[in-house]
């Protein structure tokens, strides 16, 4: 199976099998998943909820697909491509000459640094660096530097 993430009509599909009692290993076969992957879903994404004077922890596919998109956003927003200095001050000195992703990307891994693999990074990282949310430092490089 190709690995996908799950969709929001899954999570409701999922929640109500699992109301009426199916097991882990009927719901993936119903959406055609591995059974690790329900139970996977059903473990990160439960909500707790007040029942009387009690708490119970449910699984809740609004709650989950939440709790999804969130995470997915964190991933994204943790992504720092550019992290060490000395790969940061090499890119942004390379960029304001007007250097393109793809000859700053092949220069490093080609031809200043080929047996470091510290430095070798890929054009679309710095791509990504580029249009990144803008810093003082980087807001002006798209437009400088790239087109």
């Amino acid at each position: 199976m190709n690995h996908k993430k799950i969709t929001h009509t899954e999570r409701v599909l999922l929640s109500q099998w699992k109301k009426e009692g199916l097991s882990n290993n009927d719901c993936a076969k119903r959406l055609g998943r591995h059974i690790s992957t329900i139970g996977r879903e059903l473990t990160r994404n439960k909500t707790r909820v007040a029942i009387g004077k009690d708490w119970e922890m449910i699984y809740e596919p609004i709650h989950a697909q939440h709790m999804a998109m969130d995470r997915k956003q964190n991933a994204y927003l943790a992504k720092e491509p550019l992290k060490s200095k000395k790969i940061y001050s090499y890119v942004i000195e390379h960029l304001r000459n007007s250097w393109s992703p793809e000859q700053i990307a092949g220069r490093l891994t080609k031809v200043d640094h080929p047996s470091d693999p510290t430095w070798h990074i890929c054009m679309e990282t710095i791509y990504a660096f580029i249009y990144k949310k803008k810093t003082d430092q980087t807001k002006h490089l798209k437009r400088e530097a790239i087109w």
